[in-house]
């Protein structure tokens, strides 16, 4: 590694962009930054709450619970009942939910 970075130093090998065909312009440029904008939180959630508020909310339980029973069925397939689920309006979150409910969470053994 040490050859190497002699090679590179000296110009004897190239490295595009570090020695050779490097844009100088672009590197004096000032990286800014990325700033969240305070208001996405509480935007978020009001459009989640006019999801929920607005969605038929028996209809999205009956398709929640279609995802339970297919959840703890191991004959049975679950995509039919998420798109369903979708369809209804329900949330990813509320969607991972019940699979979390119906198989748990993994959790990687701390061995060490």
């Amino acid at each position: 590694s040490w050859e190497q970075q002699l090679a590179v130093e000296s110009g004897e090998r190239i490295i595009v962009g570090v020695n050779g065909f490097a844009d100088d312009a672009e590197a004096a440029l000032p990286i800014e930054p990325f700033r969240l904008d305070p208001g996405v939180a509480e935007r978020q959630l009001a459009r989640l709450a006019a999801v929920k508020r607005d969605r038929d909310g028996v209809v999205a339980g009956e398709r929640l619970a279609a995802i339970r029973r297919a959840a703890n069925d191991p004959t049975a397939t679950l995509m039919p009942a998420i798109e369903a689920a979708v369809r209804a309006r329900c949330t990813v979150g509320e969607i991972c939910n019940v699979l979390r409910a119906a198989w748990g969470e993994y959790r990687p053994p701390t061995v060490f």
